[in-house]
């Protein structure tokens, strides 16, 4: 094979691309997360009314949190997670007709 190819199909059995097990939080845990992501939302909501350009504050956030994440936890964990709000953005539109 050639030094320039890179074989996929064998790729990620060579990649350490598995994510790993999530941990069970302490309710004391929980709660200080849900307090950290209503804090950041209540943030990108404020900024959203004064810029009045939501595409733009999704935009910055997004790449803000895909580019951390990626970081921290890897392209698989990233990818998973992203694909997860997205789901629950869709089935919340399915059940209430909401955006």
């Amino acid at each position: 094979m050639d030094n320039n190819i890179i074989d996929f199909s064998h790729y990620r059995e060579t990649q350490n691309c598995i994510a790993p097990e999530p941990t069970r939080l302490s309710p004391a845990e929980i709660k200080r997360l849900e307090t950290i992501r209503d804090t950041v939302e209540g943030v990108l909501d404020r900024l959203t009314a004064e810029h009045r350009d939501p595409a733009a504050i999704a935009f910055a956030a997004g790449r803000f949190a895909a580019m951390r994440l990626f970081q921290l936890q890897g392209r698989a964990s990233t990818m998973a997670f992203m694909d997860q709000c997205i789901e629950t953005v869709e089935i919340n539109q399915d059940m209430f007709g909401s955006e």
